[in-house]
């Protein structure tokens, strides 16, 4: 199979991608590409294949290359690896089933399916997609380098915490992600900044008294006046090393000037 194949393949497997929209995704003239892939030219650029490569969630070097061709019986070591990371990263986040976390994330099941599977690479941002979905780091899903995070909130559940069950209460875990979220928002925003939403929680995990948790947040998205902050709680147990996602959650934080005004992400409060 040569790289017109390969590149035809990805578009037919694809419901959402025809050769039309592939090239104005990679900023392509859509009839140079139509007489590429009809074999009327041979001109493509170093630079426009890896525009192309981007669009279709792979390489470059997977489209110039057999092993990356797609349902191959072999696949190369360096995909195989960041696949199989990212099954265990969907299987420890709660998702017994791939189609699952794909549809909640919003990326093509095909498309989803191939990185899982190892048939097909995944670039840099889609490996930030998934990893702030799965609640791992973008590097380990990469290259398997060890996850190293500070939390914004380090503190153990005391029996005060409790639901009446015995447990410990989810508006408790709530209120932690809330104060870590709102720390990195003011940190980030220079300033006052207020929660105005607070969505998409889940807890696929119970922790118990005496347990500590951390508390992990980053920023999803920068808006004019605002940031989108997602959270994550991890329990420890307390007489060991064992950790559990307890909690995850997004916080919409907007920036406010010495008027109670919204203000600019990165101006200065006053």
């Amino acid at each position: 199979m040569d790289l017109r194949q390969r590149i035809q393949k990805l578009i037919d497997e694809d419901a959402d991608l025809t050769v039309r929209s592939l090239s104005l995704r990679a900023g392509l003239s859509d009839s140079a590409l139509t007489k590429y892939l009809n074999g009327q030219t041979n001109s493509l650029t170093v630079e426009n294949l890896e525009k192309i490569a981007g669009v279709l969630e792979c390489t470059a070097s997977e489209l110039l290359h057999k092993e990356a061709d797609v349902g191959a019986a072999k696949v190369s070591d360096q995909s195989s690896v960041p696949a199989a990371r990212l099954r265990e990263a969907r299987a420890n986040a709660g998702f017994d089933h791939a189609n699952a976390a794909a549809e909640a994330m919003g990326v093509p099941v095909a498309t989803y399916l191939a990185h899982e599977n190892g048939s097909r690479g995944f670039p840099a941002g889609r490996a930030q997609q998934y990893a702030s979905f799965f609640g791992v780091a973008p590097e380990w899903l990469l290259y398997g380098t060890k996850e190293v995070r500070e939390p914004l909130i380090r503190v153990t559940a005391m029996p005060a915490d409790t639901n009446p069950y015995g447990g410990v209460f989810g508006g408790w875990l709530m209120s932690q992600m809330a104060l870590g979220a709102g720390s990195l928002a003011s940190r980030e925003g220079k300033g006052k900044a207020v929660v105005v939403s607070a969505t998409d929680f889940a807890f696929p995990g119970a922790m118990q008294v005496g347990d500590e948790l951390s508390v992990y947040c980053e920023i999803a998205a920068r808006g004019n006046t605002s940031l989108t902050i997602n959270a994550e709680a991890i329990a420890r147990e307390r007489n060991g090393e064992a950790e559990t996602k307890v909690a995850r959650g997004t916080f919409k934080f907007v920036l406010l000037d010495e008027n109670n005004r919204p203000r600019a992400v990165g101006e200065r409060w006053a």
